[in-house]
């Protein structure tokens, strides 16, 4: 046959010849086209799953780096990961601004009280509207600001947070509950504009070039120092630190004639690295400068109508003062105007107990003690029984620094003479060096363990006692005179959200199959607390800590656990630093006893 079609071609004439060769090119090229769509069918779904994971709202490109991990695996954990950046995805604003003067300006923006009154007692609610409008007086037409709300009464060391309601068109409701009686203020303050929360949430999970770590490789008298990170874009041979059973992988260049095991330690080196652009650069030190700014008020206005007007008020003043009377007041026929809350200073609460699940706002400080608003923990000090309440007992603190404050804070809180609670020395060096303490009268075991990778130190760390909390709840038996505290956050906010999403997931697999093989073990999950306001906004920013506060509660939410809400307690306290005051330990320590006590 071959040879027949050869004889053919050759005995064509030339005119022949042409147009055979015009048939055989485009054969040739529909062949390849064929075998293309064929191909490109066969990856039809990976190209799929790709784009689901890669959000084209925001661009999210550093889902598509090179990452040998288990990302693009079909299994649940995966899945629940890309439902949960989903989910939060579409929160947040996607808006761009090419001129800053547009962004979201705090002086121009008002707030109202809603149906203003002089006098209010002790357990209603105050409602506030905040309107937003920009540097040129035009009124937001979209949500998304980053705000903090708070009332306070500085004089009785009192504070509490505002439950704030986002209606997506440049207006706000604050929810406020009056606790306390005297005379309190208000602050709404702006910490990012809505053009700001956008660029921050984009930058953020743009990739892992912000932070990157240095592995201290150790070969008998050798020391060598190589870069390491959970994505190197590189294509020189790498080690691998993988923890396969729950998807989490780090990785480091590997030191030539070095085996990888030769890995002891690890520091962070912050980059001079943005992902933000000049302009958005700008927009952050103009915010900055203006980062207490609170918003503008219109006071003794008594429809809310008249806040919706399309230019900012001629004059702005301070926000009004408002006296709460006690807890018995006689409104006359009509009743407030605000709904109460039954006097709830009033009511009598159950105790603290692990399950319960805080709201928001979940307390407030009075004389600078916390008064929970869901349990009875005011009617009773638990510090007071502090000895007593840990006597025989074994406690894990599992975490960052803002739960190495409550190691630290121990043993001032059980001395005993000479005796009491006292560090062992396990020797090591550094501040995130395992720490151990124990009251052998009372027979009390308290440990702190750094949560593992991603850790944010500048100076070297071990990885020899390292671990995620996911492992270490693993190796523990449990039982009733067991009881962990968890706290993770801080350390997380410079690096993309998925990687804090899967370590939570599997740290609540791992407190699921704690509670299998001992149930009578206590769980306590203390959330992150906010830090300071300026502080190296596009790693540290606080609202990457509020994502990852609300993600905490959401992915525990259902187990029969204790929640300290931190969040709420600092907001409410306005320490606004990364390690509260000590009086904000103490009340922190006492929540937690008053769960397991």
């Amino acid at each position: 046959m071959y040879l027949r079609l050869v004889t053919r071609i050759c005995n064509m004439s030339k005119s022949d010849t042409k147009a055979f060769k015009k048939i055989l090119f485009f054969s040739v090229i529909f062949i390849l086209a064929l075998s293309f769509s064929f191909r490109l069918s066969l990856f039809q779904p990976l190209k799929s799953s790709i784009h689901q994971v890669t959000y084209s709202d925001h661009n999210v490109s550093h889902m598509d780096v090179n990452e040998s991990s288990t990302i693009y695996n079909s299994d649940d954990t995966d899945r629940e990961i890309y439902q949960i950046y989903n989910a939060i995805n579409h929160t947040i604003p996607n808006v761009s601004f090419t001129w800053l003067n547009k962004t979201t300006s705090a002086k121009n923006s008002k707030a109202i009280i809603l149906n203003y009154r002089k006098k209010y007692c002790i357990g209603d609610y105050l409602t506030v509207r905040v309107d937003m409008f920009d540097f040129l007086g035009n009124k937001k037409t979209y949500g998304g600001d980053f705000l903090r709300a708070r009332i306070y009464s500085q004089s009785l060391g009192a504070g509490a947070s505002g439950r704030i309601e986002d209606f997506n068109n440049g207006s706000y409701l604050i929810n406020f509950t009056l606790s306390w009686e005297g005379n309190v203020e208000i602050s709404i303050i702006l910490l990012h504009p809505s053009e700001g929360v956008s660029v921050l949430w984009r930058t953020r999970n743009m990739g892992y070039q912000n932070i990157i770590y240095i592995g201290k490789f150790l070969n008998k008298t050798q020391e060598i120092h190589k870069e390491c990170g959970f994505s190197l874009e590189t294509q020189e041979e790498q080690c691998e630190y993988a923890d396969k059973i729950h998807g989490e992988f780090f990785y480091c260049l590997k030191p030539q004639n070095v085996p990888c095991e030769a890995l002891i330690s690890l520091k962070c080196q912050i980059r001079n690295h943005s992902y933000l652009t000049k302009l958005e650069e700008s927009m952050f030190t103009r915010h900055e400068e203006r980062a207490r700014d609170r918003v503008s008020w219109v006071v003794d206005r008594h429809s809310p109508r008249e806040s919706t007007e399309q230019s900012p008020p001629m004059s702005g003043g301070p926000p009004p003062m408002i006296g709460v009377g006690p807890t018995r007041c006689s409104w006359g026929p009509q009743g407030p105007h605000l709904p109460l809350m039954g006097n709830s200073a009033l009511q009598v609460k159950s105790k603290c107990r692990i399950g319960m699940s805080p709201p928001v706002p979940g307390g407030y400080f009075l004389k600078n003690v916390w008064h929970s608003l869901f349990c009875n923990l005011s009617s009773y000090e638990p510090l007071s029984q502090i000895n007593e309440c840990l006597s025989g007992k074994m406690i894990y603190l599992m975490g960052d620094s803002t739960i190495l404050q409550w190691m630290r804070y121990f043993p001032k809180l059980m001395k005993n003479g000479s005796k009491g609670l006292k560090f062992f020395d396990l020797h090591g060096s550094g501040w995130e060096k395992q720490l151990l303490a124990l009251d052998m009268e009372r027979q009390v075991l308290i440990q702190w363990k750094k949560h593992g990778l991603p850790f944010v130190t500048l100076s070297f760390f071990t990885l020899k006692d390292y671990a995620t909390v996911t492992n270490e709840i693993d190796r523990l038996a449990g039982g009733p005179q067991t009881i962990i505290v968890i706290a993770l956050g801080q350390h997380f906010r410079p690096f993309p959200l998925p990687l804090f999403v899967r370590r939570l997931l599997n740290v609540r697999k791992a407190i699921e199959r704690l509670f299998l093989r001992s149930p009578e073990t206590k769980v306590i999950i203390k959330s992150e607390n906010t830090r300071e306001i300026k502080t190296d906004v596009e790693r540290f920013s606080d609202f990457h800590g509020y994502i990852q506060y609300l993600l905490v509660k959401d992915v525990f939410k259902g187990l029969n656990i204790g929640m300290i809400d931190a969040w709420d307690m600092t907001v409410a306290f306005d320490s606004n630093a990364a390690h509260p005051p000590e009086i904000v330990i103490k009340n922190q320590i006492n929540m937690f006893l008053a769960y397991i006590c």
